[in-house]
C-alpha cells in the first residue's frame, strides 16, 4: 500500500517538474501549478487541492535576504 502511495505522488511530481522545465499549458487551457502553490493529493478519497501561499520575506531560504543555502 505504501509503495502504491509513493508511486502515485511521485508520478504528479514529476509531471509538474515536466510542465514547468517545458513550461507548457495543461490540456483544456488551464494552466500548472505554479511557484507559491501547494499540491494536495489524498489517495484515501482520490481528491486533490491547489492551495496558494505567500511567499514568506523572512524565511531564512527564499525570503528577500537568505543566509541558508541548499
Amino acid at each position: 500500500m505504501l509503495g502504491a502511495v509513493a508511486g502515485a505522488a511521485g508520478a504528479m511530481a514529476a509531471s509538474e517538474a515536466v510542465k514547468w522545465i517545458t513550461q507548457k499549458r495543461v490540456a483544456g487551457g488551464g494552466r500548472g501549478l505554479s511557484m507559491g502553490t501547494l499540491f494536495s493529493l489524498h489517495l484515501l478519497y482520490m481528491d486533490t487541492h491547489a492551495i496558494q501561499v505567500a511567499r514568506n520575506p523572512h524565511c531564512p531560504v527564499c525570503g528577500d535576504r537568505p543566509h541558508v543555502r541548499v
